[in-house]
C-alpha cells in the first residue's frame, strides 16, 4: 500500500515516473518514423541539385519544341476531336 506524504511528495514523483514511462513509449512508437524519415533525407542528399535558373531554360527549350502536341495550344483537327457536335440526336431521347 502506497501512503503520501502530507506535502504530496510521493505523488509527485509518481505523476513523474508515469510521465517519463509515457514519453518513453512515445519514443519506442516514434523509431520507425524516424528511421523513414533518415532514409528519406539520405536519398534526397543523393539528388544531383540545378540551378533553377538552368531548369527553367530547359522547360522553355522542351515547351518550345512541342508546341505543335499540344492540344490546348493549337486547334484540333474536327475528324480527331471526341467533343465535337454532332449532328444527329441522340436515339435515346
Amino acid at each position: 500500500m502506497v501512503r503520501i506524504c502530507s506535502d504530496g511528495r510521493l505523488l509527485a514523483m509518481k505523476f513523474r515516473i508515469e510521465s517519463c514511462l509515457q514519453v518513453n513509449r512515445s519514443r519506442q512508437s516514434d523509431v520507425p518514423e524516424l528511421h523513414q524519415e533518415i532514409a528519406q533525407l539520405r536519398r534526397e542528399v543523393k539528388n544531383r541539385r540545378m540551378k533553377v535558373s538552368q531548369v527553367s531554360n530547359d522547360i522553355i527549350q522542351y515547351c518550345d519544341a512541342h508546341i505543335g502536341n499540344d492540344p490546348l495550344l493549337m486547334k484540333i483537327p474536327m475528324n480527331e476531336n471526341p467533343f465535337r457536335d454532332r449532328s444527329r440526336p441522340c436515339v435515346l431521347l
